[in-house]
Protein backbone atom coordinates (compact mmCIF):
# COMPACT_ATOMS: atom_id res chain seq x y z
CA UNK A 1 0.00 0.00 0.00
CA UNK A 2 1.09 3.79 -0.80
CA UNK A 3 0.68 4.63 2.72
CA UNK A 4 3.32 2.91 4.31
CA UNK A 5 5.73 3.15 1.29
CA UNK A 6 5.21 6.68 2.31
CA UNK A 7 5.73 6.18 5.77
CA UNK A 8 9.15 4.34 5.34
CA UNK A 9 10.28 7.49 3.21
CA UNK A 10 8.80 10.24 5.77
CA UNK A 11 10.72 8.47 8.56
CA UNK A 12 13.98 8.39 7.42
CA UNK A 13 13.77 11.60 6.00
CA UNK A 14 15.75 14.92 6.93
CA UNK A 15 13.34 17.84 7.78
CA UNK A 16 13.40 20.67 4.94
CA UNK A 17 16.25 23.14 5.78
CA UNK A 18 13.02 25.61 5.71
CA UNK A 19 11.81 23.82 8.82
CA UNK A 20 14.46 23.68 11.04
CA UNK A 21 14.89 27.75 10.54
CA UNK A 22 11.29 28.17 11.60
CA UNK A 23 10.91 30.44 14.81
CA UNK A 24 9.28 29.64 17.79
CA UNK A 25 6.73 31.68 17.38
CA UNK A 26 3.25 30.66 17.76
CA UNK A 27 1.21 33.64 18.33
CA UNK A 28 0.79 36.36 15.91
CA UNK A 29 -0.83 39.68 15.38
CA UNK A 30 -3.21 39.84 12.85
CA UNK A 31 -1.99 41.71 9.48
CA UNK A 32 -3.13 45.42 9.82
CA UNK A 33 -5.03 44.80 6.09
CA UNK A 34 -7.00 41.64 7.80
CA UNK A 35 -7.79 43.74 10.41
CA UNK A 36 -8.97 46.46 8.68
CA UNK A 37 -10.38 44.01 6.32
CA UNK A 38 -12.54 42.61 9.03
CA UNK A 39 -13.38 45.54 11.53
CA UNK A 40 -13.32 44.48 15.15
CA UNK A 41 -13.82 40.33 14.81
CA UNK A 42 -10.20 39.88 15.78
CA UNK A 43 -10.54 42.24 18.57
CA UNK A 44 -11.20 40.58 21.90
CA UNK A 45 -14.82 41.57 23.02
CA UNK A 46 -14.42 40.41 26.41
CA UNK A 47 -10.88 39.86 28.22
CA UNK A 48 -7.32 40.18 27.28
CA UNK A 49 -5.26 37.93 27.34
CA UNK A 50 -1.74 38.43 26.83
CA UNK A 51 0.22 41.30 25.88
CA UNK A 52 -1.49 42.15 22.40
CA UNK A 53 -4.23 43.60 23.78
CA UNK A 54 -3.47 44.22 27.77
CA UNK A 55 -4.60 47.23 29.74
CA UNK A 56 -6.82 48.13 26.72
CA UNK A 57 -9.46 50.41 28.61
CA UNK A 58 -12.67 48.37 27.26
CA UNK A 59 -11.45 45.69 28.70
CA UNK A 60 -10.41 46.45 32.19
CA UNK A 61 -13.55 45.28 34.08
CA UNK A 62 -12.32 41.54 33.17
CA UNK A 63 -9.01 42.40 35.52
CA UNK A 64 -10.73 42.03 39.00
CA UNK A 65 -11.83 38.30 37.70
CA UNK A 66 -8.47 37.30 36.42
CA UNK A 67 -7.15 38.44 39.69
CA UNK A 68 -9.74 36.21 41.18
CA UNK A 69 -8.87 33.21 39.21
CA UNK A 70 -5.10 33.11 40.05
CA UNK A 71 -6.22 33.40 43.78
CA UNK A 72 -8.95 30.25 42.98
CA UNK A 73 -5.75 28.75 41.11
CA UNK A 74 -3.27 29.33 43.56
CA UNK A 75 -5.45 28.06 46.69
CA UNK A 76 -6.76 24.69 44.58
CA UNK A 77 -2.98 23.74 44.10
CA UNK A 78 -1.81 24.62 47.23
CA UNK A 79 0.74 26.59 46.62
CA UNK A 80 2.12 30.07 47.34
CA UNK A 81 2.45 32.91 44.64
CA UNK A 82 6.01 32.93 44.89
CA UNK A 83 6.04 29.29 43.75
CA UNK A 84 3.78 29.92 40.65
CA UNK A 85 5.86 33.22 39.74
CA UNK A 86 9.04 31.38 39.91
CA UNK A 87 7.27 28.33 38.02
CA UNK A 88 6.42 31.03 35.33
CA UNK A 89 10.05 32.86 35.62
CA UNK A 90 11.73 29.31 34.60
CA UNK A 91 10.39 29.16 31.34
CA UNK A 92 9.84 33.18 30.82
CA UNK A 93 11.85 32.85 27.72
CA UNK A 94 10.25 30.59 26.14
CA UNK A 95 6.65 32.60 26.16
CA UNK A 96 8.26 35.11 24.98
CA UNK A 97 9.79 33.51 22.42
CA UNK A 98 6.32 32.29 21.61
CA UNK A 99 4.86 36.18 20.70
CA UNK A 100 6.21 37.02 17.20
CA UNK A 101 6.63 41.33 17.14
CA UNK A 102 6.76 41.74 21.01
CA UNK A 103 7.49 44.60 21.82
CA UNK A 104 10.50 46.04 23.90
CA UNK A 105 8.64 47.14 27.28
CA UNK A 106 7.64 43.06 27.29
CA UNK A 107 11.50 41.78 26.83
CA UNK A 108 13.13 40.63 30.22
CA UNK A 109 15.20 43.36 30.83
CA UNK A 110 15.87 45.66 34.17
CA UNK A 111 13.68 48.24 33.08
CA UNK A 112 11.07 45.77 32.71
CA UNK A 113 11.62 43.47 35.21
CA UNK A 114 8.55 41.33 36.50
CA UNK A 115 6.11 42.95 34.06
CA UNK A 116 5.36 40.05 31.42
CA UNK A 117 5.96 37.76 34.31
CA UNK A 118 3.16 39.69 36.18
CA UNK A 119 0.80 39.74 33.06
CA UNK A 120 1.32 35.85 32.53
CA UNK A 121 0.67 34.93 35.96
CA UNK A 122 -2.75 36.99 35.48
CA UNK A 123 -3.55 36.24 32.52
CA UNK A 124 -1.87 32.75 31.97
Amino acid sequence: MWVVDMEKKLDGAEPPATVQKWPKHCVFRIPPRFRAARGNVFKPQAVALGPFHHREPDLAPMEEHKRRAVWHLLRCAGMALGELAAAVEGVARDLEDAYAGLGGKWRAGEENQGRFLEMMVADG
